[in-house]
């Protein structure tokens, strides 16, 4: 990854910050089906989450694959977790950054990859946070 597609250390959540997420340098990527925008790592290297949140895991499976966290008060989507380690032990994380205030996000550069074969980097559009956002 090149360094110009991270971002510096930035925060979010809700409830004045009794549930929040904080990154390290995260390389985001968006999702505007969801109405979200990932920006995603592993969990306990460039992401925590802070705070009491529930959890939903999809059922129906015999092992899903994720679960989605989000904040018991309001139920705003904070994250989601990977359920299976990858092949170093590490677990896959992301967080909503539309829970971060426009103003700290909105220059960070847009990262695409494809997420369904080979997990590459894609050529960069050259859009930042502000392009997508609303």
């Amino acid at each position: 990854m090149h360094a110009d597609r991270f971002m510096s250390l930035r925060q979010g959540g809700l409830d004045a910050g009794r549930r929040s997420w904080l990154d390290h340098r995260l390389q985001l990527h968006p999702l505007p089906a969801l109405r979200a925008l990932w920006a995603y790592d592993y969990e306990g290297e460039r992401i925590s989450v802070n705070g009491e949140t529930g959890s939903y895991t999809r059922t129906g499976r015999e092992t899903s694959s994720l679960e989605i966290l989000f904040c018991p008060a309001c139920a705003c989507v904070l994250a989601w977790r990977g359920l299976r380690l990858d092949r170093d032990g590490r677990q896959r994380m992301a967080v909503n950054m539309r829970l971060a205030p426009p103003d700290l996000v909105s220059d960070l550069p847009i990262d695409h990859f494809d997420g369904l074969d080979t997990f590459e980097d894609l050529p960069s559009k050259g859009r930042c946070v502000r392009d997508l956002w609303f």
